[in-house]
This record gives C-alpha cells, structure tokens and sequence, in this order.
C-alpha cells in the first residue's frame, strides 16, 4: 500500500473535520426522443472541501485563470465518482461542479490522493 492509499481516510476525516461545506454538482444530460429535446438532471451531494489558489507563477490566463482553485474533497463515502470536465456517450453528457460559498467550480480534472504514488 503506498503512503497516499494510506493516507485517505486520516486525510478525509481531517477535509470534514476542518474543512467548508460545500456541494458537488452533478448535471446530466441527454436528448429525448419522445419530447423532442433535451433533458437535463441535476443532483447534489453534500461534501466538505479545503480549497486553495494556485501559485501565481502557474496562473496563465489560459489554462489556469486568477480565478481557479484546487479544491481537496473528502470523497470518502461520496455518492458519485467524480467525473472531470464532460464524458457520457454520444447522446449523455456528465458535468460536475463544486459550489464553495456560492462560487461555482466546474471540475476539470480530479484524481484521488497517491495516484501518482505519492
């Protein structure tokens, strides 16, 4: 077991313990022949997250705006996988969003801790 798997849940206590509430937002989408439109499903989890800024010297204006945070969630015992950015097939989309006191975060990349064997 490498020490990120082993960290997790003393790390998830820790996120719930001291961290803000928050919700993780998950839109579905998909088209629906028999209304002849879209239809789209949203569903919240309750979660609690430790967010912070990136470095200024990683903030770009592109690929990470001024604006960006990275948010480390206590996904331990959440609902829903994370799915960053969109995915589904053909005709479903899947966006997930964090809400942190009311500013909105769409998820673009999420990753548990140790997957890079940390």
């Amino acid at each position: 077991m490498s020490l990120g798997t082993a960290l997790r849940g003393p790390v998830a206590s820790i996120i719930r313990q001291f961290g803000e509430a928050a919700t993780w937002r998950r839109i579905t989408s998909h088209y629906d022949p028999a209304q002849g439109r879209t239809v789209e499903t949203t569903t919240d989890y309750p979660v609690h997250v430790v967010r912070e800024s990136f470095p200024s010297h990683l903030v770009d204006g592109q690929a990470i705006l001024v604006t960006d945070a990275k948010l480390m969630i206590a996904a331990q015992g959440l609902d829903v996988d994370p799915t960053p950015g969109q995915s589904g097939s053909s005709d479903t989309q899947v966006f997930d969003m964090v809400i942190v006191s009311g500013v909105t975060y769409r998820v673009h990349r999420a990753e548990p801790l140790g997957a890079h064997g940390a």
